[in-house]
């Protein structure tokens, strides 16, 4: 049975080896919180390419 850790952002206990925690530096999310954060840099790359396009079609 793997430890209990607790997640680094809501603080809730998960279960996860000690090459994870120390892979990630005691950096450990739960899934909840990782998707949360996931769905973050989506949008904002969505975000980032719109921009990119609006700006490319501007005309000189």
């Amino acid at each position: 049975m793997s430890p209990l850790f607790k997640c680094f952002s809501c603080g809730q206990d998960i279960e996860r080896s000690k090459k994870t925690f120390w892979k990630k530096k005691g950096h450990i999310l739960c899934s909840t919180c990782q998707d949360k954060i996931e769905e973050e840099i989506n949008l904002s790359r969505r975000n980032n390419i719109k921009s990119l396009e609006n700006f490319q079609q501007r005309p000189y």
